[in-house]
């Protein structure tokens, strides 16, 4: 069976927040790796810049005036979630995706999950780091604990079907992410991560869950005890939405 050109035109975007001291390094480990991996292809990564106040925008427009596949994105207030959403709502490209600037999620696994689309019947591939596959290096007791509770308790307070709705690497096709918007994907900030997967969840995509080889960064901005919390209180949110978005979700299935 010939696979589908369409599902290797793809655009990654990279959310990024006074990031000046990594964000050319990264961004050029990555450039390089998939021109060299799809050197034909139609591609492209999107510096998604959401409230910067250092050099992180004048650093990826010198970027991208090198580096035709290389495109800048500019928020002007800060929001991961509403960062990437903004670019998504706008590309043409079949597949859609995200991975965090640290790059923590192995390289290696980017050809895996664009060719997870071509070779199974999937609207989106997410990684996890909590899968028996899995390889995560570099992490504390406490973000390790933090995580895998984090998790247990959105398995068990909205019943979803996933690992790990926290990690940075997610892909989605155009279609399938079109009928969540439509839904309504409503975080603007960290936890838009985790919302994407339980809306997916709810109306029944077809998820695919990429074991992953992951290294934490020490240097990591985020929180990691206020981000859970934060969480939390969305997923108070996101549950009431989904109880009485079941007239809604019937739509969809018709």
């Amino acid at each position: 069976m010939q696979k589908n050109k369409e599902l290797k035109h793809f655009e990654i975007v990279v959310p990024v927040y006074n990031e000046e001291r990594q964000l050319k390094q990264s961004i050029m480990i990555l450039y390089d790796f998939l021109n060299e991996k799809y050197p034909s292809s139609q591609w492209r990564v999107t510096i998604a810049n959401n409230g910067s106040r250092d050099c992180t925008k004048e650093i990826a427009l010198e970027l991208t005036k090198k580096y035709e596949k290389i495109k800048y994105f500019n928020l002007d207030e800060k929001g991961f979630g509403k960062a990437v959403k903004s670019v998504w709502r706008g590309s043409s490209y079949s597949i859609l995706g995200f991975i965090d600037l640290d790059l923590a999620t192995d390289l290696k696994h980017l050809p895996e999950a664009i060719d997870t689309f071509q070779d199974r019947d999937v609207d989106i591939v997410v990684g996890s780091r909590l899968l028996p596959e899995s390889v995560v290096e570099n992490r504390t007791l406490l973000r390790e604990i933090t995580s895998r509770v984090f998790n247990f308790i959105l398995k068990k307070y909205l019943r979803v079907n996933y690992s790990d709705g926290m990690c940075g690497f997610k892909f989605i096709k155009k279609e399938s992410y079109a009928k969540l918007s439509e839904f309504g994907v409503q975080n603007d900030g960290w936890f838009f991560s985790t919302e994407l997967l339980i809306i997916a969840d709810f109306l029944n995509l077809k998820m695919y869950e990429l074991p992953i080889h992951w290294v934490d960064n020490e240097d990591s901005k985020v929180q990691l005890i206020d981000l859970v919390k934060k969480y939390l209180i969305e997923m108070r949110r996101v549950k009431s939405r989904l109880r009485n978005g079941k007239k809604q979700l019937f739509r969809f299935k018709t």
